[in-house]
């Protein structure tokens, strides 16, 4: 590692205005314990360039480890801002808030963190791994981020969505007249039910169905029926007449 440190000090010599390079001295400096340096580094870093997420979210880190939960956190929250598709940083700052002790908000991270692809089992390691310290308010710090929803969609006459808990694998669909009248739930099961795409025609619905850590393609009736379960493709998407 001290010869990355080396190689990231030349490039930075090379040029001082390189912020990956700091970023990822920064990295190497965290991962030799020498947090201080790591910081440092991350600072300028977004000294050249104030939008430069990664370096939000890996001085986040640092903090995390210097137990400077308040400064993690918005870190983590400004990352987010900046990619709002950061699975990482949503799990993170869940994992954050749960050494805050503010379980509700954690969840609510760690569920957008599944929804946006972080590893299920990885997440599940990295939770067991936190030991909860005293509660600290830090709500005042917090930018405010939506979270991202599942994309409703829509064949004109009918909206399909999904709603429900993901953590808790109560993930289901349903669907709804344009107006919101009319809301049928589709599904009903322990899994995950999610990302409903019509099919051109309107009289099927593809759909992901997360099964343990397995992740599959179903599709079925609009009505809900004759469920079948396609493939381990992703993403999803109809093409042509709606053969796939």
């Amino acid at each position: 590692m001290e010869q990355a440190v080396e190689d990231y000090s030349q490039a930075i010599l090379l040029n001082p205005k390189d912020a990956r390079a700091y970023t990822n001295r920064g990295v190497v400096y965290f991962d030799l314990g020498q947090d201080k340096q790591a910081v440092e580094d991350y600072n300028q870093a977004l000294l050249i360039d104030s939008e430069f997420a990664d370096a939000y979210f890996n001085r986040g880190l640092v903090y995390m480890e210097l137990d400077e939960f308040k400064a993690a956190v918005r870190d983590f929250s400004t990352a987010i801002d900046l990619n709002p598709d950061d699975a990482e940083a949503y799990a993170y700052r869940g994992l954050t808030f749960r050494f805050l002790d503010m379980e509700a908000t954690a969840q609510e991270d760690f569920d957008q963190a599944l929804l946006l692809g972080f590893d299920r089992t990885l997440l599940r390691d990295l939770v067991g791994a936190v030991e909860v310290e005293s509660p600290i308010d830090i709500s005042s710090l917090l930018t405010p981020t939506p979270v991202l929803p599942l994309k409703p969609v829509t064949d004109g006459k009918k909206i399909a969505y999904s709603a429900g808990s993901f953590s808790e694998r109560s993930y289901e669909l349903y669907i709804m007249n344009v107006d919101g009248s009319g809301k049928t739930r589709l599904t009903s099961n322990s899994f995950n039910d999610y990302n409903p795409v019509w099919s051109p025609d309107g009289t099927r619905i593809a759909f992901y169905c997360e099964r343990g850590d397995e992740r599959d393609i179903y599709v079925m009736n609009a009505d809900g029926s004759e469920e079948v379960r396609l493939t381990e493709v992703d993403p999803i998407s109809w093409t042509g007449l709606g053969r796939n």
